[in-house]
């Protein structure tokens, strides 16, 4: 039986607890990771060693990602319920929408993403005959008339 590695404990250093709440909560608010770390000057290198090496991080960074998401999608419903003064306006709303949709369709699938279900099923199977009866008088009179016909 394989023995799993052990674990060592994450130890933080150089930031504090607090900067890395603070950028989970810029984050889940619809902020991208790269502002974030800008705005926090925070490396995005070190985020991303949070994230592989620092398990309870990981799972706080993907609900934040997943509330990021939802942040957007209200601001999708902000911008399509703000009223436009021209065609350039209006244009300018469909596109940011718009990119608001795609990125959370790929960011979270499962609740923002097209739902399209393809079922693929094909059914192979044998049709099972039963035996042929000779006693039967059908075929007995088949089997006779072909016998008379070969000169039997």
């Amino acid at each position: 039986m394989r023995k799993r590695p052990r674990k060592i404990a994450f130890v933080l250093k150089d930031y504090t607890e607090a900067q890395r709440d603070e950028l989970l909560r810029l984050i889940a608010d619809g902020m991208t990771k790269t502002r974030a770390c800008e705005l926090l000057q925070i490396p995005k290198e070190i985020v991303g060693y949070w994230i592989s090496a620092d398990d309870d991080f990981n799972e706080r960074y993907r609900r934040a990602r997943t509330e990021q998401s939802h942040s957007l999608a209200d601001e999708i419903l902000e911008i399509a319920d703000a009223p436009a003064s021209s065609m350039d306006a209006v244009h300018h709303a469909k596109l940011r929408v718009e990119a608001r949709k795609w990125l959370i369709g790929k960011w979270t699938p499962r609740l923002y993403g097209e739902k399209v279900h393809q079922d693929h099923t094909h059914t192979v199977g044998v049709v099972l005959l039963p035996a042929l009866d000779t006693e039967q008088q059908v075929l007995k009179t088949t089997l006779k008339q072909i016998a008379e016909a070969n000169g039997e």
